[in-house]
């Protein structure tokens, strides 16, 4: 019994030592562009051109599938005559018009020698191209039962019908081709979910900044009231200066924010460390109180001052005693 892989490669016995040889060098050559080329409009170019001069044709044609709109559109035209680039503007195709939509419907390669007698003929394509087709033959694109698009080549340079070996050689480009496409799609897929997932983790980063940075300012606010009722101005005039500053890193991360790409500068200085540190604990002492928490500080190795950025050294610190708030 005659195994189905002995039934595909029956057709290899008809095809003449020259034509093999052309058709295992252009599948090599173009197995080998899929290793180095990275840019997929490129790569299918290659495909096309390598195709073109495998089957001995004038132009080629690359459609791809747009399941939302159910339509055909040429991605890739090439060709020695006529307007390929009015293809890929102006021509759509629902399943089903034209040959290659005949071709995607029914996901079966189409062989026409006359393309002028052929009802499925989508006349429309040449004249807007100004090209004009004799020969055509399309090949479905399908990847694991999926509708990828469709491949052609028009026009038999000798002037008579695409063969039976063309036929078989534009099926094994047209597989290479789909994969090719599929590939570079769940590559962008998966580009795109870790862009998502970054920019989720970022967001997540910066509601929390926000939170914190809005309950110092709270804190300072309850504390200034607090020296209020108690009437402590002495209290209450070094606090004020905490207040101001927990606005102005609030206004400055706005800001970042809104630059986006160009984040304030890093300001760099001499400070002392006690001071960012009792700022802080300072800021944060309103709403420790209100939940039982206290804070012990322990600065006495601390002797000399460092260069840093006090913002940033603020926003450590701060985001180091909510965490550990949040976790008693």
């Amino acid at each position: 019994m005659t195994s189905e892989l002995d039934q595909n490669a029956l057709w290899l016995t008809d095809a003449a030592p020259d034509d093999m040889r052309r058709i295992v060098d252009a599948l090599y050559r173009v197995h080998r562009l899929t290793a180095v080329i990275t840019d997929l409009d490129v790569l299918l170019e290659r495909i096309l051109d390598e195709s073109k001069a495998v089957a001995r044709a004038e132009a080629s044609s690359l459609m791809l599938y747009d399941p939302a709109m159910e339509e055909l559109y040429f991605h890739v035209a090439l060709g020695e005559t006529g307007d390929q680039q009015a293809l890929k503007r102006e021509i759509r195709l629902k399943l089903g018009q034209g040959i290659a939509g005949a071709a995607a419907e029914t996901r079966e390669v189409i062989n026409v020698p006359d393309v002028q007698r052929d009802s499925r003929f989508y006349r429309l394509a040449d004249e807007t191209s100004q090209f004009r087709s004799r020969s055509l033959l399309a090949v479905p694109l399908v990847d694991r039962d999926q509708l990828i698009g469709v491949l052609e080549v028009v026009n038999k340079r000798d002037g008579g019908a695409f063969t039976g070996i063309d036929l078989r050689v534009m099926e094994m480009f047209s597989s290479l081709a789909a994969t090719v496409i599929a590939n570079a799609r769940l590559i962008e897929e998966n580009l795109r979910a870790e862009r998502l997932a970054a920019i989720g983790q970022a967001v997540a980063g910066l509601s929390h900044y926000t939170k914190n940075l809005v309950n110092s300012l709270i804190s300072s606010i309850e504390l200034i009231d607090q020296c209020q009722e108690m009437n402590k101005p002495e209290v209450l005039r070094s606090s004020w200066p905490i207040f101001k500053r927990s606005a102005r890193r609030i206004a400055n991360f706005a800001e970042d924010m809104l630059a986006y790409s160009k984040p304030r500068p890093v300001g760099w200085e001499f400070c002392d460390l006690k001071d960012v540190v009792n700022e802080v604990v300072d800021s944060f002492w309103g709403l420790v109180a209100k939940r039982n928490i206290t804070i012990e500080v322990d600065l006495d190795s601390v002797e000399r001052p460092a260069l840093c950025d006090p913002d940033a050294m603020h926003r450590a610190i701060l985001n180091l005693l909510f965490n550990a708030a949040e976790a008693v």
